[in-house]
This record gives C-alpha cells, structure tokens and sequence, in this order.
C-alpha cells in the first residue's frame, strides 16, 4: 500500500487499482443485503473480509487511507445499508488509533470484537465536539461524567462510547472513551427513520478514561469531526448513485402514448439535473477524503470538509425529491426501494444539520 505512517502523512492515498479490487470485494459481499436487514450479520461479515483495517496504522497491518473509507461508505450507501461503519470505524476506531496514547481496548476494537461508536449530539441536536454540556470531574484518581449525549448511532449496541466532556476544574475540553454497561449509563434505544439503531445516553458520574485534554483533545475533535462527515458524504454519494441509476433505467423502460418517458424533453431536463447533482456530490466526496489525510492546515481542511458536507446535503435532498417525482405514483410504492434510500438520506444529512447550519459555519471559519 502507498501510505505513510500515522504521525508523518504528507500524501496519503490508495492506488485506483486497489481502490477498484477493494471496491469489487465489497460490492460481492454486500450482494444481496437488504436495508434494514441484519445489520450484525453483515458487520461480522465486513470484519472477517478486513474492513476495519481501512481505519487501522500502516504499523499495525491496516490502510490509514481515507480513499479506502470512502470507497466502503459509498457501497454501503448504493444500498442504503446503515451500518456502524462511519461513526465506528471511519471516525472513531481511526481517532482511536491517533490517540497520543490509545487505550487498551484498541486491539479488540481493531479485531472486531467489540463495537465503539461517537457522541456529539446534545440538547440542540446539532454537533458539539468544542463546547459540550457534558461535565467531566475529578475522582479518585479518574474520572466521571455526566451530561446526555442524544441520537447516538448505534449508541445502545456499541460496547464502547467516544466523547467529549468538559474538564470543569481545568476549564478546558477532554475527549473521553466510557463502557455501554458502566454503572450510571443509561442508554434509550430507538430507530430512526433510516430503521437504523439510535440512543439517548444519561450519563450520571460514569467512569470514564480519558484520551487527551486540551489543545490536543481539541485538534483531534476538529479532525474526527471531519473524518466522520468525509465518511458519510461518500456514503451519500453511493446512495444518490443509486437513485439517479434507477431513475434512468425506469425513464427509458416506462412508456406513455406509446413512448418511454426519457423521450420527453422536460423528464430529460430534470433528469440532466439531477445526474449534474450527483458528479457533484461524488467529486465532493472525492475531495473530503483527500482533503482529510492530505491537507495539512486544519483551517484549510474544515473548510474543505464544510464545502463537501454543504454540496453532498443539497444534492441529496434535490436527488432524493426528483427520484420518486420523475417515478411517479411508483415512487412511493414500496416495491421500488425509492423510500429506503431517501429516509437514509434524510437521516445522514439531519446528522450534521441542514444547508443553512454548514454555511454559518463556513462563514464562521
């Protein structure tokens, strides 16, 4: 593999060729899954076929390579699968692995043993990576938490939880790894609209372990951030390629006055605009990644990482809406799968709030 270690990464990137043969291997494994499905029978599959070493050191056998998580994410997108791949293995199994000093429940996590996962939604339901509500305080020697995390993916399955909490004594931000069945956890499982797992955690003086504090904490907050919404663009993209490509094959198969649908000029037009949304949405995707292992001004790589997550959110409200409108009555009929891969769209784009949430951000810097 062209990589480089963790710590020293001027360019970072998976060759097309592996990239294509990564890509096949996936696509045969997720052959015949179906959305809403049994998501544990397929993630012991993606573990036993080496997935998670996308997210693992050169040094310890894995990729490092944000290319190789965003050809994973998109598969699993082109079948609205959702799996605790983007929250567990892009982002925090790899923030794990960074960490000044990982801790010791990395190997288990990193051999598929047990499941972690991130919380950064609070009480506004919008990330809050930099200034959580979540109080972390001082006892005997550790720590404890307390605060509530909301709309945690996969956050009552995860046998690990990464988040942040504020160190109130040393007034500054520390990034915290806690245990599902620690005393004081109290995780409230729902599904969401995508039929995958969520949970709103209490957090009431749990232990917890912490990872890094400070100017640290801080940096790999802002990156983990980026490293989760680089995986759910990809995914997004995979989705939306599905949309327009049924979209296509219905257009020219359905026929009305004795003529298939893409010979009308006006279903052209808004078919042409939404093929224009998805290259735009898949070259973002293509971007964040890069961006994420390859640029080295964090400034530069939010910004890059916002503009991604801004394009890949328009494109997937414009792609989904126009899907099921240019299929007609269709459309909505559940034989069609149109409905899957627009609730999975819903749901990743309401991940990291709407169009308007990203550009005040963006302009925030």
């Amino acid at each position: 593999m062209l990589n480089s270690s963790a710590n020293d990464k001027p360019l970072a990137f998976m060759p097309v060729e592996e990239q294509a043969l990564l890509q096949d291997a996936v696509a045969r494994l997720l052959d015949g899954a179906e959305a809403g499905g049994n998501w544990r029978n397929l993630w012991s599959r993606l573990v036993a076929m080496g997935g998670l070493a996308v997210a693992l050191p050169v040094d310890q056998g894995g990729l490092d390579d944000a290319g190789a998580v965003r050809v994973i994410a998109t598969e699993l997108g082109r079948r609205a699968i959702a799996l605790p791949f983007a929250c567990g293995v892009a982002a925090t199994l790899r923030a794990l692995a960074r960490m000044p000093a990982p801790p010791a429940a990395l190997p288990a996590l990193a051999a598929g043993e047990c499941l972690a996962t991130l919380a950064i939604h609070e009480a506004d339901t919008l990330p809050q990576l930099l200034a959580p509500q979540t109080l972390a305080r001082r006892h005997l020697g550790g720590y404890r938490l307390t605060g509530r995390k909301q709309a945690v993916p996969f956050g009552a399955e995860a046998d690990y939880i990464l988040l942040p909490a504020w160190l109130d004594a040393e007034n500054q931000l520390g990034l915290f790894l806690v245990r599902q069945h620690d005393e004081g956890l109290r995780a409230s499982p729902a599904t969401g609209i995508d039929a995958a797992g969520y949970a709103d955690l209490d957090l009431v003086n749990v232990a917890a372990e912490l990872l890094c504090q400070g100017e640290a904490a801080q940096g790999m907050a802002e990156w983990l951030l980026d490293a989760y919404g680089a995986a759910l663009c990809a995914e997004a993209a995979g989705a939306m390629r599905h949309l327009v490509d049924a979209t296509a094959a219905y257009l020219g198969i359905r026929q009305q006055f004795g003529m298939a649908l893409s010979v009308n000029q006006a279903l052209r037009h808004r078919f042409v605009d939404i093929d224009v949304q998805l290259t735009q949405a898949e070259a973002a995707a293509d971007w964040a990644a890069s961006a994420l292992d390859n640029e080295t001004d964090p400034a530069q790589r939010r910004r890059a990482l916002l503009t991604a997550r801004f394009t890949c959110t328009r494109a997937a409200w414009r792609v989904s809406q126009e899907a099921v409108q240019l299929h007609g009555g269709m459309g909505m009929a559940a034989e069609t799968g149109l409905g899957a891969y627009m609730r999975r769209l819903l749901a990743i784009t309401l991940l990291f709030g709407d169009e308007d949430s990203l550009a005040e951000a963006f302009a925030a810097g």
